[in-house]
């Protein structure tokens, strides 16, 4: 509590001169969203979500598999204008050159395996049409509610909570610079104390965290932790070295196709069926490519 009073107080240092108003600091209007990619299965539906909330999509793209194709797709077909760059690097400088070529006032992390709605009362607009009414010359992270689905698209984990929240939306400001967090592996920002958080308690987006080929989600968890401890000098090997260390620590094999099959068995003992009833329905991007690539109607 005493957290978020300082930060509401401290958010009014642009209007007395403590700090440059947001508006002086020669952005455009409007949102960008920070797109990095690598090898997401999702990456249509995820991209088209953007159509109608940000004003700018910048993506940063490490992929080695059909997801570049993907999106230069939509590129080529009119789809969507998205500004973008293969750039082969881990997730925290892929994040930081995302930032850097961006132009808009707000900025959106966005990552590929969201899906947003586009309908309803979670329509992504919402988000906009809120924090483009905020005031223009101070600084603001929002905070909203994702839905996890795990396995496949018909479970949550039942061990962890299925709503995850991040400021996944904040106003730019030249100090923002992306670190490691020491203790979650993933990559983060710390927001001056002018910052001023912004709840919605909504959810605008479903993320289908563990929804891909298990080996693409086995190594993508490996990788997170060896960025981290690559960067602090925890650990001198390669990638794959670390791939292969964890898989025969943790799973008890060498083999990494062995391996992915022993972890999504493990991970279907941790999930429960997704209630529609009680958790609400699919984003419609969602649901009509599920059904028009794979044949699955949700």
């Amino acid at each position: 509590m005493l957290g978020h009073t300082l930060r509401r107080v401290c958010s009014y240092a642009p209007r007395v001169g403590l700090s440059p108003k947001r508006n002086l600091l020669g952005r455009k209007p409007g949102i960008s969203a920070l797109v990095r990619v690598r090898n997401e299965p999702w990456i249509v539906p995820s991209l088209l979500s953007l159509k109608n909330l940000a004003d700018e999509i910048i993506v940063i793209d490490a992929s080695t598999d059909e997801t570049t194709e993907d999106i230069r797709s939509l590129m080529r077909n009119g789809e969507l204008e998205i500004r973008y760059q293969y750039f082969k690097s881990d997730l925290m400088q892929m994040s930081q050159r995302a930032l850097e070529l961006s132009s808009c006032e707000w900025i959106l992390e966005w990552d590929g395996d969201f899906v947003g709605y586009t309908s309803g009362t979670r329509d992504v607009r919402g988000l906009r049409k809120l924090v483009l009414s905020l005031a223009c010359s101070r600084y603001f992270f929002t905070i909203f509610k994702v839905i996890n689905l795990d396995y496949d698209l018909f479970h949550i984990r039942r061990d962890v909570s299925y709503y995850v929240e991040k400021p996944y939306l904040f106003t730019y400001h030249p100090s923002l610079i992306y670190r490691l967090h020491s203790k979650l592996f993933w990559e983060t920002l710390n927001f001056p104390l002018f910052f001023k958080g912004i709840d919605t308690n909504s959810t605008f987006a479903m993320h289908l965290r563990s929804v891909k080929p298990p080996r693409k989600y086995l190594e993508r968890r490996y990788e997170t932790a060896w960025t981290f401890m690559h960067a602090q000098g925890k650990y001198t090997g390669t990638l794959d070295d670390y791939v292969r260390e964890r898989i025969s620590a943790d799973l008890g094999t060498l083999d990494i196709e062995e391996a992915s099959k022993n972890f999504r068995a493990g991970l279907f003992q941790l999930v429960i069926p997704y209630n529609k009833e009680r958790l609400g329905d699919y984003p419609d991007l969602l649901k009509e490519y599920a059904e028009r690539k794979m044949a699955i109607k949700l």
